[in-house]
């Protein structure tokens, strides 16, 4: 199973390291962080996330998503939404910015934690990430809200994503998802007659 896998890929990126024998590369590395990532050890891949540094090598965008991946679906105790914050701020250090996928995954950890204020910071950092949102982006951020109990401004955001987000002609249009989130933030704090409006 999952434990079997990622533990051998452990064993064999250690028995690299002390037989002599070929040194693991940045490839080897990262098959080893997305196995861990995959048996859901977010601490081991954060240990790993530094094996190449320690090789002089710089970890890419794969080294990143995968952490950024663990971090946000770690079991138990949920999702941990601040290493997976700290890993986008390493990606904007490194040489490369973070994709879409890595920042839509660290906003959805903060929603399924509850945490929809730092869902909606980061949210409000895809510009400055030079990232643009996508529908998924707009959704999740609607979700925290909701979950959040935060319906104001949840409908603020579907306002926005309504308006084009504020004349940008890149905001994407809502789908079905971003209008169930809406009203579910707005059912949940009791304004049932706001999501027949």
């Amino acid at each position: 199973g999952k434990a079997r896998c990622w533990t051998s890929a452990i064993s064999i990126v250690a028995e690299m390291s002390c037989s002599g024998g070929p040194a693991p590369n940045l490839v080897t590395i990262n098959a080893a962080l997305a196995a861990a990532e995959r048996g859901g050890r977010w601490r081991l891949v954060l240990q790993l996330l530094e094996e190449p540094r320690r090789k002089r090598l710089a970890p890419d965008d794969f080294s990143f998503h995968a952490a950024v991946r663990a971090c946000a679906r770690a079991e138990p105790g949920g999702p941990r939404c601040d290493q997976a914050k700290e890993l986008l701020a390493d990606m904007r250090h490194a040489t490369f910015k973070p994709g879409i996928i890595a920042v839509n995954t660290v906003i959805g950890a903060f929603e399924r934690a509850s945490r929809w204020t730092e869902a909606l910071e980061i949210f409000g950092q895809l510009q400055l990430l030079q990232v643009l949102p996508d529908v998924i982006s707009w959704n999740t951020a609607i979700a925290a809200c909701a979950n959040g109990g935060a319906w104001q401004e949840a409908l603020h955001l579907l306002s926005q994503q309504l308006s084009g987000g504020g004349h940008d002609p890149s905001t994407p249009p809502p789908d079905v998802v971003s209008f169930n989130s809406a009203i579910s933030a707005c059912a949940g704090a009791g304004k049932w007659l706001l999501s027949l409006a």
